[in-house]
């Protein structure tokens, strides 16, 4: 950036600036930046001479168990308040840390005990049946690796991770710490409320390896609040993935050798459902059917599986605020879904519903929708590529699903003479072994009076562009309706008349014998060419300008420039017949030269690929006509003002991908450009077409569809 200084003021801007001209407000910010980043420094380089020591205490636990997020288990580690956590050297003696766990979190020495926890066989973690006694105090840190499951440290600069269990009396903290027999083992245990559908931990306690499970009765209605007569039923929490696992625990069973507990192991208990005292299963009836999940392992199930499904109408998908969640569970499946959306909606059936998933990539609703129970279970409907969603697109049909996934549906937009659109887009369903003739029977039923009289015509269309007229005895099975826009039309008039006479020629020439030919379509008759609406490529425009400099621009009507212009089109057309090509050259040599006038300042601009845009149609021209007439007969067709029109410019545009158009002028003759009087009706994909030149006043861009994902999309800006 260059700035200028008054010489006169250059003393006072161009000072030493010095400690005392930084305002106080501002040299405290930056000292504080500057000891926060010494300390990041500091710490970042002695990363490798410290330790994390992460302690978890039952009133962890008591916080955590159904009220963060955790049911199964414990405690997450990751979750803890931040003064459990120690930042310690590796070298600290074991001793030396429990007092200063005594001074951090006000546990007396004598009242604290540590255990390490163990991964066991089906990848949960327990508490180990191992504690850190006095025979550990003047051990190091880093020796207790051997007695605790901790993973693998990386490098040497990664911090070691000690995650501990730190028993002490709790709730009541003035008691002592319990001195466990040889034959006892440490339970920890939950109590679970079906009347409240909570979930919360209680204690843990050290029972006789030889007691039975209702020995601990008295206990547990101690500690959870229970009365002292209420019958108990208990489970064991056994893992959690890849299914959840919880088995129920006899009242008269021994803890270990029936039961086969061991230090560790959680214990779920309720009240025992009526008809259920001892111990075992609740069977859904009394009692337990008033509650949605009548005992502990129903409500497990339920948190392992829940998933909140966000669900919102198709047709109005990108509206703000639209949809609303459903709690549903990933075992689902599509039936149960369908059901549980049609409750919430209100409708009879579920089967008046169809699913559309959502692209994980792109956020919007996939191209094509769910068959009818061809996704197994709702898991599979929340997955696009192995990218998990939480979003369903449904519709509300006016049939049952499966009786319309046996028929064909079709959305036909029925245009008039002039190309406009006519109404809405019509839904069209007919059986699957239906023809064209069919569909159109089918729409001619919802035209208004003017148009339902005319004979009518079906045409595929692609960005812009013809690409096939249906033959009205083709099978609607083949008809791609979500790739293809379908377009019904009225068949002009000047088209029925041609057809008449060529049945009148026809039905002639077999009165005749078969002799005297000539004024047939193949050697003289009229052709039914594709016209369409076309704008220069920008981008080719900018570059051709560019790299030009603005002089030796190609001229679009041939003369001296002529033949740099076809081989430029040979160049980018390598696949057109050679015949054609040949006679493209021979018709331009012979076309007259004074017919090739342009408006001033149309011979310096460069040719560049024209982009098709609106709506093409088709058009019967003669093999004589020349373009100043077929201009005349455009306008009318289209009602465009004369104004307007007279900024239009036309061309011939050859087939092939990126061809150079050919301006043509008023006495040129389009038809001689065109190689077979067929082209109208082959597919649309490499034929020429005549291009009508002008602004697109329409949007540059489509409006953005649900199968088309590359559009723009609104920036919100969130001041």
């Amino acid at each position: 950036m260059l700035v200028y200084v008054r010489v006169s003021q250059w003393d006072d801007v161009m000072c030493r600036v010095t400690k005392d001209d930084i305002p106080m407000y501002l040299r405290e910010r930056l000292e504080v930046e500057q000891r926060e980043k010494e300390a990041r420094q500091k710490a970042k380089a002695e990363a490798h001479l410290y330790c994390s020591v992460r302690l978890a205490r039952d009133a962890d636990m008591a916080e955590q168990v159904g009220k963060r997020g955790v049911y199964f288990d414990l405690v997450d580690y990751d979750k803890l308040p931040e003064a459990s956590t120690l930042r310690v050297r590796k070298h600290t003696k074991f001793g030396d840390l429990k007092k200063l766990v005594a001074e951090r979190l006000g546990v007396p020495v004598e009242k604290q005990r540590y255990w390490t926890w163990t991964k066991r066989q089906n990848n949960t973690t327990r508490l180990a049946d191992f504690q850190l006694g006095p025979e550990h105090e003047e051990q190091s840190l880093t020796d207790l690796r051997e007695h605790a499951d901790m993973p693998a440290v990386a490098s040497k600069h990664s911090l070691l991770d000690l995650r501990l269990y730190l028993e002490t009396p709790w709730p009541d903290a003035d008691k002592p710490l319990h001195k466990p027999a040889r034959n006892e083992m440490l339970l920890f245990f939950k109590h679970y409320d079906p009347e409240t559908e909570q979930l919360r931990y209680v204690g843990h306690l050290f029972a006789p390896k030889a007691a039975r499970m209702r020995d601990l009765f008295p206990m547990l209605r101690a500690m959870a609040g229970l009365p002292p007569d209420a019958p108990l039923q208990c489970y064991e929490e056994i893992k959690w993935e890849p299914s959840i696992m919880v088995d129920a625990i006899s009242a008269a069973a021994l803890l270990y050798s029936n039961a086969q507990l061991e230090t560790g192991d959680i214990i779920a208990f309720q009240v025992a459902q009526q008809g259920d005292g001892d111990g075992s299963e609740a069977e859904g009836e009394g009692g337990a059917s008033r509650y949605r999940f009548p005992i502990v392992k129903d409500f497990l199930s339920w948190v392992c599986n829940r998933m909140l499904v966000k669900f919102k109408r198709l047709d109005a998908w990108s509206q703000e605020g639209e949809g609303f969640t459903l709690e549903l569970l990933k075992g689902m499946g599509y039936d149960d879904v369908t059901a549980e959306l049609a409750r919430h909606l209100g409708l009879a059936s579920p089967d008046l519903l169809r699913l559309t998933q959502q692209n994980g990539f792109s956020q919007q609703p996939m191209r094509s929708a769910v068959r009818y129970r061809a996704v197994s279970d709702l898991a599979r409907l929340l997955s696009h590529s192995n990218h998990p969603t939480d979003t369903l697109y449904y519709e509300v049909l006016d049939l049952p699903l499966p009786q319309l996934e046996a028929l064909k549906t079709l959305k036909v937009n029925f245009h008039d003479e002039r190309t406009a659109l006519v109404g809405e887009p019509h839904t069209i369903r007919v059986a699957r072994d239906a023809v064209v003739g069919d569909v159109l029977e089918e729409l001619r039923k919802r035209l208004p009076p003017e148009h339902a009289g005319k004979r009518l015509r079906l045409l595929e269309l692609l960005h812009s562009k013809i690409f096939k007229v249906c033959d009205m005895t083709e099978e609607v099975g083949g008809v791609n309706a979500e790739y293809w826009t379908l377009r019904a039309e009225p068949v002009p008039q000047d088209e029925l008349e041609q057809e008449q006479e060529q049945e009148q020629e026809g039905q002639a020439d077999a009165g005749g014998g078969g002799g005297g030919g000539g004024g047939g379509v193949g050697e003289g008759g009229p052709l039914l060419i594709h016209v369409y609406h076309v704008a220069p490529d920008r981008q080719e425009q900018q570059h051709s300008t560019a790299g030009s400099g603005g002089g030796g621009a190609i001229s679009g009507a041939g003369g001296g420039k002529g033949g740099s212009k076809q081989q430029l089109q040979q160049q980018q057309q390598p696949h057109q017949p050679q015949q054609q090509q040949l006679q493209q050259q021979d018709t331009e040599q012979q076309a007259p030269q004074q017919q090739r006038e342009e408006p001033a300042g149309q011979q310096q601009q460069a040719v560049v690929p024209v982009l098709p845009f609106g709506e093409p149609f088709l058009l019967r021209i003669g093999r004589a006509e020349t373009l100043d007439s077929i201009k005349t007969r455009i306008r009318t067709r289209l009602g465009v003002e004369a104004a307007a029109f007279a900024k239009w410019r036309f061309c011939f545009v050859p087939g092939g991908n990126r061809s150079l158009p050919e301006y043509l002028a008023d006495g040129d003759v389009p038809a001689e450009r065109f190689a077979t009087p067929t082209a109208g009706h082959a597919l649309g994909a490499d034929l020429p077409f005549l291009g009508c030149e002008h602004e697109d006043k329409g949007s540059k861009r489509p409006t953005g569809h649900r199968a088309a994902y590359g559009f723009e999309r609104p920036v919100k800006i969130n001041s």
